[in-house]
Formats: structure tokens, C-alpha cells, sequence
């Protein structure tokens, strides 16, 4: 009978050893959570930012690219003379994740522009670079109108957010005047 116990004793030994290299130590399951979520997070809030390199100003990231600027064309259909009988321009910009939407715009010297920034998520402002014109801080949901003469010098005017480093991280925006 105690060849059977040596068996039997053997073969628990060997269960043992089976199921503890099959089991994953709970420190080792939690890491792997962990992990997998902080991808997924980086993955998602990179999906929507604008990457540049370190060496690229600010101007050279608010090139315009087909899907994100706006061409608004003479509302009379004539040809833009750069004065007020152009009519009010309205355009609407949506701010989140540190991007403006469009980031670049186009008016007539002279134009009237009714400029809307919506605040779609976290805090955001809108402020012209050299001109005297610019939202306070928006918060998430939130919207402001700005209402100004487009200059009558054509040109690019930049504009960029002023929170927190939102323009370093690539929330800046172009309205050429022509």
C-alpha cells in the first residue's frame, strides 16, 4: 500500500507544479491591466493631435491642409473689393484637443467677420497674435463670438490658444486676408 501513497503523493506534487505555471500571480494580472489601459488612453488622445517635431514653429504647423480650412467666398458673388459692402462673414471654429477646427480661414480685406469659437472639451481661448482681438476662457460646452473688421492689409494673421502651453502643443490657427 505504500507504493500506492508514493504514487498518489507523486501525482499531487505534480498537480501542484501543473497548476502553479498555469496561473498568472495576481501582481503580474494587475500590471498587465494597467498597461493595456495606458495604451489604449495614449493611443486615443494621440489619434487627434497634431504631432510636430521640436524644430517646427508655430507658423509652420498651421499650414493649411484641405480637410481642416475654410475658403469663404464673396456672398454677393462678385469680386472682393476690401470694403464693407462684402457683407458679414460668419465663421465658426471648434476648439478641443488642442486643436482649432478649421485651423485656417479666409476673408476680403476690410470684411466684417463674425467669428464663433465653440469650446467642445476642456478649457480653451482663441487669441490673434498681433491684433487686438480675442476670446476669455471658454470651458467645455461653451461659446464666444468675436466681431471685428478684418484688416485691410492681406496677409497671414496667426492665432493660438493661450492656455497652459496649448500653443506649444500645436493649438494654433491662420486667417489669410485676400
Amino acid at each position: 500500500m505504500e507504493g500506492t501513497k508514493d504514487q498518489v503523493y507523486q501525482q499531487e506534487e505534480q498537480g501542484m507544479h501543473k497548476s502553479k505555471k498555469n496561473n498568472i500571480p495576481p501582481f503580474k494580472g494587475i500590471l498587465l491591466v494597467i498597461v493595456l489601459f495606458a495604451g489604449i488612453f495614449i493611443f486615443r488622445n494621440l489619434q487627434n493631435k497634431s504631432i510636430s517635431g521640436p524644430n517646427l514653429n508655430p507658423s509652420e504647423t498651421s499650414k493649411s491642409t484641405e480637410e481642416n480650412s475654410i475658403e469663404v467666398q464673396n456672398p454677393s458673388g462678385g469680386a472682393n473689393s476690401g470694403n464693407s459692402d462684402l457683407g458679414v462673414l460668419t465663421v465658426m471654429i471648434t476648439a478641443s484637443n488642442y486643436q482649432f477646427n478649421p485651423s485656417t480661414f479666409t476673408v476680403s480685406p476690410g470684411q466684417e467677420v463674425n467669428l464663433i469659437i465653440k469650446d467642445d472639451n476642456g478649457t480653451h481661448a482663441l487669441v490673434f497674435d498681433n491684433l487686438d482681438i480675442g476670446t476669455g476662457q471658454l470651458m467645455s460646452g461653451n461659446e464666444e463670438a468675436l466681431n471685428f473688421t478684418a484688416p485691410k492689409t492681406p496677409g497671414r494673421y496667426t492665432f493660438h490658444c493661450p492656455v497652459d502651453g496649448h500653443q506649444g502643443l500645436g493649438m494654433v490657427g491662420t486667417m489669410i486676408v485676400q
